[in-house]
């Protein structure tokens, strides 16, 4: 079934106010119906990305042009990670010394705050380092510290990044820079959960 642009944004707007209230971008597609079927969640992050939260629609109804379109940074996959939908949310990269007393050498530890998406559980964070020549942990050259999960909304993302402080090897990434860059990789999320009153 073809979609106008007006349908679009206004499924997008819903799908959107239902993530807002903390709800999975699984269940909020779900309650979408697009045809004779649930709205796929692979659609919604198309649409998203494509044409932004707006949706391509004007007030009139009419395409806006592509102006509106949301940049996105690259999704790729990376060792250890469970899916493929990671984001590399900002990182650095340095020569450390390492080893201990009369053992120790230098070597380039490069480290990238990762965010999986999962589309039921939310964003996942994680701080990924790794090394081509220093073992940095019992698996090897990399070494995945955990930060957070079930994150749904770019304020949670920013304040666990803040309390998380620096990885064990390299400099932690700015809070601020984290959002921005989450916020470009997953245009839906909303910038904060809103509870609904009791």
């Amino acid at each position: 079934m073809q979609v106008t642009a007006k349908q679009r944004a206004l499924i997008i707007a819903r799908v959107c106010e239902r993530l807002a209230t903390g709800q999975s971008l699984n269940d909020a597609c779900a309650a979408e119906v697009k045809g004779a079927t649930a709205l796929k969640t692979s659609t919604f992050m198309l649409w998203v990305r494509r044409y932004g939260r707006a949706g391509g629609a004007g007030a009139d109804g009419k395409t806006v042009e592509q102006g509106e379109r949301s940049s996105v940074r690259k999704v790729v996959p990376f060792y250890g990670m469970r899916s493929s939908k990671c984001a590399v949310l900002g990182g650095s990269g340095d020569w450390l010394t390492l080893g201990g007393v009369g053992t120790s050498f230098s070597s380039y530890v490069r480290t990238r705050l990762i965010a999986e998406f999962d589309e039921k559980k939310g964003i996942e964070l994680c701080y990924r380092s790794s090394s081509l020549t220093a073992w940095l942990s019992d698996d090897g050259h990399v070494m995945i510290t955990d930060i957070d999960s079930g994150l749904r909304s770019i304020a949670e993302i920013r304040r666990a990044v803040d309390l998380a402080g620096d990885p064990q090897y390299g400099s932690g990434v700015d809070p601020d820079q984290a959002a921005d860059n989450a916020r470009e990789a997953f245009p839906w999320l909303p910038e904060e959960i809103v509870r609904p009153s009791a």
